[in-house]
C-alpha cells in the first residue's frame, strides 16, 4: 500500500511495501530512501526533499498507518 504526500511539489511516498517502480528509484541519487522509523529520520526526509538534486524521497515501514501518523505529525510541526 502507498500514500503520495506532496512537498515541494516533490512526491514523498510512504510505503509498505515497493513495487517494481518505488524499486527502480529506490536505486537512484536524486531520490532520498529511508527504512527506519524516528524522529530523526523524518526530519531528515523533510529536510533532504528541500535540495534542488532531490525529486523524490520513498520511506518505507511495515505498519503503513504509524508511519503516516508520525509523519504527518512531524509535517505539521515544521
Amino acid at each position: 500500500m502507498q500514500i503520495t504526500i506532496y512537498i515541494h511539489n516533490k512526491p514523498v511516498y510512504l510505503v509498505d511495501a515497493l513495487d517494481e517502480q518505488l524499486e527502480k528509484w529506490h536505486h537512484q541519487p536524486e531520490t532520498i530512501f529511508i527504512d527506519e522509523l524516528d524522529m530523526h529520520t523524518i526530519k531528515s526526509m523533510l529536510h533532504e526533499i528541500n535540495l534542488p538534486e532531490i525529486r523524490r524521497g520513498i520511506f518505507l515501514h511495515a505498519d503503513l498507518g504509524e508511519l503516516k501518523s508520525q509523519f504527518l505529525k512531524n509535517l505539521k510541526c515544521m
